[in-house]
Parts: C-alpha cells; sequence; structure tokens
C-alpha cells in the first residue's frame, strides 16, 4: 500500500479492474511455470486459482476497508515489477532449474488526508486487513480440502497452502509488509496477528 497526502487522479473501475486483471494473470504465469513445464494442466489452474484468491482478495481487502473510512483508494499495477516478476521467473527457471518468484505486481495506493495518532489507526485497520483475509481463506479452503473429493480438494488445498503462506509473510514486521504497520500501532496486535498465522501456516501445511 502506498499513501499520499494530497488527492489522487480517481481511476475509473475499468483501469483498476485490467490492473487487477493483468497483475494476477502475469503472477499466476510466474508461479505456473513449473507446471507448464510439467504438462501439469491442474497444477496450472491451480495456481492460477490460489493466486487470484490470495493476491486478489488480499488487495481488495485493503481497498475496501480504506473506502469504508471514506478514504480515496484504489488498486494500480506496476508494470515495471511485473516485468521484472516474469522476467526472473523464466531466468531462474532456465538457468537454475527452479522457479524464483518475485512478485511486486503493484499495490492498492490510499490518499488519506490524516496525521498522527488519527493516520496511524486507519493505516493499521487498512494493513491487517490483508493478512486476516488470507488466513480466512487458507482455513476455509483447508477445511474443504479435506471433505472434497480428490481433484476439487487438490485445489482447495492448493488455495489454502498460498493463502497461508501470504497470510504469515505479509505479517512479517518489515516495511513495506503489513506486519510493519500493524507493530507501529501495537506490538500485542503485532503479536497476535504474527501468531495468528503461524498457526495458520502450521495446520495448513
Amino acid at each position: 500500500m502506498g499513501y499520499y497526502p494530497r488527492p489522487l487522479a480517481i481511476r475509473s473501475a475499468a483501469v483498476e479492474a485490467r490492473d487487477l486483471t493483468v497483475s494476477w494473470l502475469v503472477i499466476s504465469l510466474c508461479f505456473s511455470i513449473p507446471y507448464l513445464l510439467a504438462g501439469d494442466a491442474h497444477g496450472v489452474a491451480a495456481s492460477f486459482i490460489a493466486v487470484g484468491t490470495g493476491f486478489i482478495l488480499h488487495e481488495l481487502a485493503h481497498r475496501t476497508v480504506a473506502r469504508s473510512m471514506g478514504l480515496i483508494a484504489g488498486y494500480r499495477a506496476w508494470w515495471g515489477g511485473l516485468l521484472l516478476a516474469l522476467t526472473i521467473a523464466v531466468l531462474t527457471t532456465a538457468v537454475l532449474r527452479t522457479t524464483i518468484v518475485f512478485a511486486a505486481p503493484g499495490a492498492v495506493i490510499i490518499y488519506s488526508p490524516w496525521s498522527g495518532a488519527e493516520a496511524l489507526y486507519a493505516s493499521y485497520l487498512i494493513s491487517i486487513a490483508g493478512p486476516l483475509t488470507n488466513a480466512g481463506i487458507a482455513i476455509a479452503s483447508w477445511i474443504l480440502s479435506r471433505v472434497l473429493p480428490p481433484l476439487p480438494g487438490y485445489y482447495a488445498y492448493v488455495t489454502a497452502y498460498v493463502n497461508a503462506v501470504l497470510a504469515l509473510f505479509n505479517s512479517i514486521p518489515i516495511p513495506p509488509l503489513d506486519g510493519y504497520k500493524v507493530l507501529r500501532y501495537s506490538v500485542t496486535h503485532w503479536a497476535l496477528l504474527m501468531a495468528l498465522t503461524i498457526v495458520v501456516y502450521v495446520v495448513v501445511g
């Protein structure tokens, strides 16, 4: 997420949808390269579904909370980051025989006129929404993976695992990750978030 003290140009819903869609497709393609090379259609499909839920719903959670507080917020793709992600994924696969994904597709850009404690609280609420969303998806998908038939259960499990990883990763208290913004507001709340995402990761993994 990015915060700006001045209003940004309001982008149309169609442009934001385009940015989200392209970001999802590129990052999903990066993750699916090993499955493509192996001719594993189910692995490719599972990658697109897992990244779709993990990435898009994470970003929409940030945006939804920001807008519910009356702030201007919208997703913007980082075209250079998308190109870099695809380049690194292809090169590492070709040279190292393993796919490394540098996922920096873009961010929800937020205009906030607030400062001080008010801005800190808003940043906390908006930030924590992302990893909590991923954790919720991970648990729900994991439960589904236990009760569904093998094939849909496989899709559900991959979705659960990817979301568990995203929840845990984004809870790390290093800028610009969500965990850092939560920690700035409350050490206790960050510790609870970190504990939750660790438990989710252990259960799902």
